[in-house]
C-alpha cells in the first residue's frame, strides 16, 4: 500500500502531456486560421483583449456554454496583467481529451480543406473565359 503513495509516474508524464498538447494545438490553430475558420466543433480561436489595447489569440476548447479554456497556453494568467482578461489554461484531463481526438480533428480539417480547394478550382474553371 505504501508503494502507491511513493509512485510519481503520473507527475513525470504531465510535462510531456502539456508540451505535446500545446505543440499540436498551435498547429491546429494555424491550420484553422489558414482556412479562415473561427471555430470547429468544440474548438474556437478565442481572442483576448486588454484595456491597454493589446490583443492575442489562443485555441480554446469548449468546457461549457460559451466558456473556453486555452490549449495553447501552459498555465492560466491575466493577459497583460489586466485583471479583466483572465485566460484559463486547460487542465491535464482536457489536454488528454484533446490529444485523443487530435487525429480525428486533423482528418476533418483535411477533408474540409480538400473540399474547399475543389470548390475554388471549380469556380476558377467556370470563370476562366470571362
Amino acid at each position: 500500500m505504501a508503494d502507491v503513495l511513493e509512485r510519481d509516474d503520473y507527475q513525470k508524464l504531465v510535462p510531456s502531456l502539456k508540451d505535446r498538447s500545446i505543440e499540436i494545438a498551435k498547429k491546429v490553430m494555424k491550420k484553422m486560421i489558414d482556412l479562415n475558420l473561427k471555430e470547429w466543433g468544440d474548438y474556437r480561436i478565442c481572442k483576448v483583449k486588454s484595456h491597454s489595447g493589446y490583443s492575442d489569440e489562443y485555441l480554446g476548447m469548449c468546457v461549457s456554454d460559451y466558456t473556453y479554456v486555452s490549449l495553447t497556453e501552459g498555465k492560466s494568467y491575466y493577459y497583460c496583467n489586466d485583471f479583466n482578461c483572465w485566460v484559463e489554461a486547460a487542465d491535464n484531463k482536457m489536454r488528454l481529451e484533446f490529444l485523443n481526438g487530435a487525429k480525428q480533428l486533423l482528418k476533418e480539417l483535411d477533408e474540409y480543406e480538400t473540399d474547399l480547394c475543389e470548390k475554388v478550382q471549380k469556380t476558377l474553371e467556370d470563370v476562366k473565359d470571362l
